[in-house]
């Protein structure tokens, strides 16, 4: 089973296509309150699956600012629930929402099932 597939089964996601964008978060609880550049590897209704070069820690609450295809600015905020380190050096944090807007949490839900359909 591949990591990808064993962390959506543990976060109980349905797999998905990796789909690669740009987003900025903000670590909430740091002195720094510092804005990062990411790329998400997953996304789904509960939670996003990222990827960068900076460390945050397990349970640093963040606020994403994301554009997913054919939608407005996105924000979502939510909480670092676990962390991947992988053999060739990455590392993936997932990150479960704690609270959104609705509208953006609709916008996501279209993308997810968009697609999920085009497998």
């Amino acid at each position: 089973m591949q990591l990808l597939d064993k962390i959506a089964q543990r976060l109980n996601n349905p797999k998905r296509k990796l789909y690669r964008v740009i987003l900025r978060e903000r670590v909430l609880d740091k002195h720094t309150n510092e804005s990062f550049l990411w790329t998400f590897r997953n996304i789904s209704t509960s939670s996003i699956l990222i990827e960068t070069d900076k460390i945050i820690e397990k349970r640093d609450k963040i606020s994403c600012s994301l554009f997913l295809p054919k939608s407005e600015q996105i924000i979502v905020h939510g909480e670092i629930v676990c962390i991947v380190k992988n053999p060739d050096g990455t590392t993936l944090w997932v990150v479960k929402y704690s609270s959104s807007d609705p509208k953006d949490k609709s916008e996501i839900e279209v993308f997810v099932t968009n697609r999920s359909a085009q497998k």
